[in-house]
């Protein structure tokens, strides 16, 4: 996370600043998985049932840097396996780089305002999850209102997905290579993780599904922990089209470092758009697979988490949670 119009923006302005190649070529026909790519790091936090959800959580925390080492490659178990990669994986890869690119840009400032849920009492980690998700539900709102036109604001993922330009085996295999590294799931426990993410997607949509869960909260105040993070993400959960917590320069300290910071969105949506571009250039251009495989397997990326190369002696102790949240 960020959430999935934020992702959807920022690859589509990436996309807009490559300069003219083959990897651009198949993004512009490849639209749909090039965006879905950019949000599939995120699917498995939207998995609520299933026998392989905690499967699916260690391959999204995993994908995330999630206690990873210097050197830490969320591509690498795909890149090193031998067998032949699924047609439209270009284009979804580049969607995914894309992800790592903006997390890796974001989730500082996020993590400073919100806090962090790890080795915290319940009630403190329930209170960091749910700033986490306004958060991000505003990020999204303000980014629609500034950047998104009418197709970003109405795009919904269950369309998206509908409407991708490969097969569902293949998509479904290309999914199996990102988070394990093989084919480890059956397509049908696959397809169950991406329609929870895509329903979700849906319903945090709808106004009335949000008064209903702000009713439970009145009326069993004692669930707060439980419900306020569910409630943080639906889009109703803001009162401004353009939340002013994002129309001033965000003043912030990076939760690692203590490094300070004043940057607005803007600032942050170039320094994403910019690193994208770096990661996209390492596959541009590259016609055969082995060779594509072989530049991926030898990268190494930022962790999701802190911007910063992963390690783990290094823990986010910079907060500030009692800023008000204007959104």
């Amino acid at each position: 996370m960020p959430k999935e119009a934020t992702h959807w923006i920022l690859a589509e302005q990436t996309w807009q600043a490559m300069p003219d190649g083959l990897l651009k070529m198949e993004i512009r026909e490849n639209k749909a998985l090039y965006y879905l790519g950019a949000i599939v790091f995120d699917t498995p936090y939207y998995v609520v049932t299933g026998q392989n959800r905690s499967n699916l959580l260690a391959a999204a925390q995993r994908l995330h840097g999630y206690n990873a080492s210097r050197a830490f490659n969320p591509f690498g178990p795909l890149a090193r396996n031998l067998e032949t990669l699924p047609e439209g994986y270009r284009p979804f890869l580049a969607g995914a780089l894309t992800h790592v690119a903006a997390d890796a840009v974001f989730h500082p400032f996020i993590y400073y305002f919100s806090g962090s849920d790890e080795g915290v009492p319940p009630n403190q980690a329930a209170r960091a999850k749910a700033r986490h998700r306004r958060l991000e539900t505003a990020l999204d709102l303000s980014f629609l209102s500034r950047n998104g036109n009418a197709s970003f604001r109405n795009l919904l993922l269950p369309a998206l997905y509908r409407h991708r330009e490969n097969e569902e085996r293949a998509f479904m295999r290309l999914l199996n290579l990102l988070y394990f590294g093989r084919v480890l799931l059956k397509d049908s426990s696959l397809k169950l993780a991406v329609w929870q993410h895509a329903l979700i997607h849906v319903l945090i949509h709808q106004k009335r599904i949000h008064q209903f869960i702000e009713l439970i909260d009145i009326l069993w105040p004692r669930q707060a922990r439980r419900v306020k993070p569910v409630e943080a993400l639906f889009y109703a959960t803001c009162q401004e089209a353009d939340p002013r917590f994002f129309q001033r320069p965000l003043v912030y300290r990076h939760p690692v470092t203590g490094e300070e910071r004043n940057e607005s969105t803007n600032d942050l949506q170039d320094r994403t758009v910019a690193l994208a571009l770096e990661f996209l250039d390492r596959i541009d251009n590259l016609e055969r697979q082995a060779d594509l495989k072989q530049r991926l397997a030898g990268a190494t990326f930022p962790s999701l988490y802190s911007g910063l190369p992963p390690d783990r002696s290094l823990r986010m102790r910079f907060f500030d949670t009692l800023v008000p949240l204007d959104l």
